[in-house]
């Protein structure tokens, strides 16, 4: 009887084991898989400012995708960096509030730690490393070891980023991507569209200035979109991948080819409704860090990328508004100095 038992605990304990491998070999939640699609622009994705993604005669190929549901929290984003200028109580300081003052090249350094942590291969090097660490003028956390912030001049320092397409690691999507996963795109975009992200009323899908309270909130307290994806309008507005600038027919997948800001989407807790909008446009130099800025994280699944590099050159004046990776990177408690 007690081998029997034993044998019958020894069974549960392998199944459990081998579930909980099958979940890390995929992507367990929070996280939703949805399928790409080649995207003909039309006038139906137009907006008031006449500067939309989606235009008339521009084909964007989106890559099926692994898309986080939420906006990436400041437990998770303090695995492994730091901020310059830490959350505060007023704005939303919280574990599971999303992280912010984040600039564009600190997302940068968190896809990448991440990516190695997991055993992905990271989709950014900088300068040919691909280990945060190792960017130049990479700032170490005083109070936390292991953990890394972007150089206030990082626009100077980083003269050549590159984005590796056929990388497995997490990412920032693209502006398309974004708009394609707002507007629910699951091996295409639905006809039936809403103003914004899953619904005509910002009410019920967003924090933005008149509903908000001057504050960031936690999490999944608004209406998923159509996909379950939570929060693309409002609460922290989300950085991209791409140059911000002009769209044309003949504009790349991967948006304008140089620039001096970068793309952000989805308008934020003190943002104007109209920004909360599923087609509004925004962007800001990437070195700088807002109280309501932040970003989300995707991966491309293996085997449907493009397979394609891309490369970006520090770019902009910052007036305004390889080896192994990682080790050691979510050691530690304190997040800024």
């Amino acid at each position: 009887m007690l081998k029997k038992t034993y044998m019958t605990v020894c069974a549960s304990l392998v199944s459990l084991i081998l579930f909980s491998c099958v979940q890390e070999a995929g992507i367990p939640d929070p996280y939703e898989e949805i399928n790409g699609a080649d995207v003909t622009g039309s006038l139906e994705y137009s907006n008031s400012d006449d500067d939309y993604v989606f235009i008339p005669s521009r084909s964007v190929h989106i890559n099926s995708l692994w898309v986080s549901d939420h906006e990436v929290t400041q437990s998770e984003y303090e695995r492994f960096c730091c901020y310059k200028v830490a959350p505060d109580e007023d704005t939303g300081k919280g574990k599971n509030f999303p992280a912010f003052n984040v600039s564009w090249f600190d997302a940068i350094i968190y896809c990448n730690f991440l990516s190695v942590r997991e055993g992905l291969t990271p989709a950014y090097s900088v300068d040919g490393s691909v280990n945060p660490a190792f960017f130049p003028g990479a700032e170490s956390c005083k109070n936390a070891s292991g953990k890394y912030r972007a150089p206030d001049d990082a626009e100077n320092l980083w003269t050549q980023i590159e984005f590796n397409e056929s990388a497995d690691g997490y990412r920032l999507p693209t502006e398309a991507e974004w708009e394609y996963i707002a507007r629910g795109g699951d091996g295409g975009i639905p006809k039936n569209q809403t103003r914004y992200p899953g619904s005509n009323s910002a009410d019920s899908v967003s924090w933005y200035k008149a509903n908000s309270a001057s504050a960031i909130h936690t999490p999944a307290q608004k209406k998923e979109n159509s996909i379950f994806i939570y929060d693309l309008a409002g609460n922290v507005k989300e950085w991209c991948w791409d140059w911000y600038g002009e769209i044309s027919s003949s504009t790349g997948e991967l948006g304008a080819d140089s620039g001096e800001k970068r793309v952000l989407r989805g308008g934020g807790f003190d943002s104007e409704v109209k920004y909360c909008e599923v087609s509004a446009r925004d962007s800001l130099y990437p070195s700088e860090r807002r109280s309501s800025v932040g970003f989300r994280v995707v991966r491309t699944i293996s085997g449907k990328s493009t397979g394609k590099k891309h490369s970006s050159s520090g770019g902009g004046d910052g007036a305004e508004s390889g080896g192994s990776c990682c080790s050691g990177a979510d050691s530690g408690e304190g997040a800024d100095e």
